[in-house]
């Protein structure tokens, strides 16, 4: 995986290092590393962004956002607000509904997120998630993005809906029905 990623990219600014998490236990206690495997992404001893488990896509989104064609990314300048403003955009409308949780839906990482994701799946709710402890950037920013303090965040269309009281809210009222279905 390690030549796909590289191939095209500003390598100058990329270097990829592997080892044993066994062999760096202390490391992965600090890091909160709690399995393997954990792919991070550090510039001057900072995290800027972290994916667990081994998901190519996640992995290769990662890399090319930091060390892409874009050479002030690549660097690991600050994003501009504006620029964060659209990839926060692009992801709120990734799917018609989007969940930006702590985990998976398959391992959600907080009892919110667990439950959230319980109600969804209960009502077959075709929808797509974004685990916002991978990517702190985007923690942070969609808070003030959608002036919405707290996680999990549903969204439709775009628009807001709430977190878990507007989502079990909506459960109660019926109002789930009217977002799509799994097929």
């Amino acid at each position: 995986m390690h030549n796909q990623l590289c191939s095209g990219m500003n390598q100058s600014c990329l270097f990829i290092f592997q080892t044993n998490a066994e062999l760096l236990e202390n490391f992965c206690k600090s890091h909160q590393v709690s399995s393997v495997p954990t792919i991070m992404l550090f510039k001057c001893n900072t995290l800027l962004k972290a994916v667990v488990g081994f998901k190519p896509a996640d992995i290769t989104t990662m890399v090319e956002s930091y060390a892409g064609a874009d050479p002030s990314r690549a660097n690991g300048a600050p994003v501009e607000q504006k620029d964060l403003n659209e990839r926060l955009k692009s992801l709120i409308h990734k799917k018609e509904v989007m969940l930006f949780m702590k985990g998976s839906p398959a391992e959600p990482r907080c009892g919110f997120s667990r439950t959230i994701t319980g109600i969804l799946n209960d009502h077959k709710i075709d929808y797509g998630y974004f685990d916002i402890l991978s990517d702190e950037e985007v923690r942070q920013g969609l808070k003030t993005y959608s002036n919405w303090p707290t996680y999990p965040q549903l969204y439709h269309k775009g628009e807001l809906l709430g977190g878990l009281d507007i989502v079990k809210e909506m459960q109660e009222s019926g109002e789930l029905k009217d977002l799509p279905k799994v097929d």
